[in-house]
């Protein structure tokens, strides 16, 4: 079975809105800096959830056309 963008992009927006457990320490995890922008942190889960989430803030999220 393969899935279309759109219903990649609704698994992973469904995914991505459950609530997870937070970790703290990471402060040291990228020491050299260039931290991932796609990390889905509280408050963005609860944009996802809520729908208010800018996908364009991630950049590896390809924009439709």
């Amino acid at each position: 079975m393969t899935l279309t963008d759109q219903e990649a992009a609704d698994l992973a927006a469904y995914i991505l809105s459950h609530e997870r457990s937070v970790w703290g320490g990471h402060e040291t995890d990228w020491p050299k800096g260039g931290r991932p922008t796609d990390i889905i942190t509280k408050d963005r889960r609860e944009k996802i959830r809520e729908g208010t989430f800018d996908w364009s803030e991630i950049d590896n999220v390809v924009q439709p056309d």
